[in-house]
């Protein structure tokens, strides 16, 4: 599932382009609604900083995965 990163500036521009409404203000940040996420990764390539990530890049997953290991 994707995640969205600290260097989002809030623009909202894949909130109105997300086919499945899974992006979501909380907290006056946005973030993934992973229930609605179909991983469909068109959010990915809309973020104009790129501040939308795989989860192979999340680093609270890997921090999860080490602990487990």
């Amino acid at each position: 599932m994707p995640w969205i990163n600290e260097s989002c500036k809030n623009c909202g521009i894949c909130i109105n382009k997300c086919p499945e409404n899974a992006i979501e203000v909380k907290n006056n940040k946005l973030v993934i609604n992973q229930d609605k996420c179909t991983k469909c990764g068109k959010c990915l390539s809309l973020c104009p900083v790129q501040a939308i990530r795989p989860n192979s890049e999340n680093p609270s997953l890997r921090k999860n995965k080490n602990r487990r290991g």
